[in-house]
């Protein structure tokens, strides 16, 4: 049976394994926090150009209060826009960074505040994505077990340090996967 056009697009191989560690008990919070950090890792480098970057830079270095004609910002936008078409990431980078820039603060940089807000979007995005395939595919109670996991586990990710590290440097290749521990010493680590 096909839902038609109401069928979730697939999910890439990184967030297929959260989507597996984040339902096996075996897997720590650790390493399912370290999974999400791949995926989101390895979805920027693909989806967000330097060029888009440098754009978004220049659009929030400057100041909103003394620009005269609101069409020369929204011409800007529409250019970033245009950067980010085709790729839902940028484009809801794109769309956190309009958002930075009409509430300014003076809390740091406002593209890593505008990227902290993407990523964590871009995320919990998957993270329903991820929670509407396992209710299609299992039971509710793992769905929820593995969803409020990967919640967790994106919030763990300390996104703010994500955020500039994506800004400061984009890694030529994808980010290697996990180590998953093999031995029976090597299990997951237990609280107090």
């Amino acid at each position: 049976m096909s839902d038609g056009p109401n069928r979730p697009p697939p999910m890439s191989r990184d967030w297929r394994r959260l989507s597996k560690s984040a339902g096996n008990e075996a897997s720590a919070d650790n390493e399912v926090s370290a999974d999400a950090a791949v995926a989101l890792r390895n979805d920027w480098r693909r989806e967000v150009s330097p060029e888009l970057l440098g754009g978004l830079r220049k659009y929030l270095a400057k100041d909103r209060q003394t620009s005269l004609f609101a069409t020369s910002v929204t011409e800007e936008t529409a250019s970033l826009r245009r950067l980010a078409a085709g790729r839902p990431l940028a484009q809801l980078l794109v769309e956190c960074a309009v958002e930075t820039a009409a509430h300014p603060a003076d809390d740091g940089d406002p593209l890593c505040r505008a990227a902290k807000h993407a990523i964590e979007k871009w995320g919990l995005r998957h993270a329903r994505q991820i929670d509407e395939h396992n209710v299609r595919e299992a039971d509710a109670a793992y769905a929820i077990k593995s969803r409020t996991r990967i919640q967790t586990a994106i919030a763990n990710c300390a996104l703010l340090k994500l955020a500039s590290e994506f800004l400061e440097h984009r890694p030529a290749s994808p980010v290697s996967q996990s180590q998953r521990q093999t031995g029976i010493d090597q299990g997951p680590e237990f609280g107090p």
